[in-house]
């Protein structure tokens, strides 16, 4: 069964170039493996990285969600059918999504900025990002071994801190004084430090 609906976005498009969307207002109850499904009607082998947040404490999604596209062509059309402007759209999807162009772009930023964000230790996390290759499956750790670098964790370190000042100065909150560069630097080694010994144990 689907449905189609007006979306409000339909002036909305993707930056020429662009693999990577996210959705918001997803029914909270949507798993991941419903959503893997949607996308697999349309594209399948064609996204590298799907993350579906979860709320533990309330055993939920958080009505998120991001997707990296192997290609440019495969984001735009994904970008539409969200928008409601092409197929008719799965109702597992609800009536409220909406789509816009995620910030962080790409399969290695996209897994540098869950590192910085999250650490090391949710990679093992049921809800963790998924991570594919030509339609398959892969492990996270050997993919972020793969594609991340030190660099690409320090900039998305930096990104993760100019979110979160961004919110807090949103939120009227005090802002607390920027850590100097030298402890994000120190703190962004000791992450790949970590991550280097999981993945030689793995290996």
């Amino acid at each position: 069964m689907r449905m189609s609906f007006d979306q409000g976005d339909h002036g909305q498009q993707l930056d020429d170039g662009a693999t990577a969307i996210m959705l918001r207002r997803l029914p909270s109850k949507l798993m991941i493996e419903s959503f893997l499904d949607i996308l697999n009607q349309f594209w399948p082998g064609r996204y590298n990285f799907v993350y579906v947040p979860h709320d533990k404490s309330r055993q939920r999604n958080v009505a998120l969600a991001f997707v990296n596209f192997t290609d440019s062509e495969a984001a735009r059309t994904a970008f539409a059918y969200f928008q409601g402007r092409s197929h008719p759209m799965d109702v597992r999807l609800g009536s409220h999504i909406r789509v816009s162009q995620a910030d962080v772009q790409g399969l290695n930023l996209n897994l540098a900025y869950f590192i910085a964000r999250s650490g090391l230790t949710d990679m093992e996390n049921p809800h963790a990002p998924r991570v594919f290759e030509k339609g398959r499956r892969v492990n996270l750790l050997e993919a972020a071994k793969k594609h991340v670098t030190m660099q690409l964790v320090a900039q998305a370190s930096q990104h993760v801190k100019a979110v979160d000042d961004a919110r807090a100065k949103q939120a009227a909150r005090p802002r607390r004084d920027p850590p100097i560069l030298t402890s994000m630097m120190v703190i962004v080694v000791m992450k790949m430090e970590k991550l280097v010994k999981l993945m030689t144990t793995i290996g």
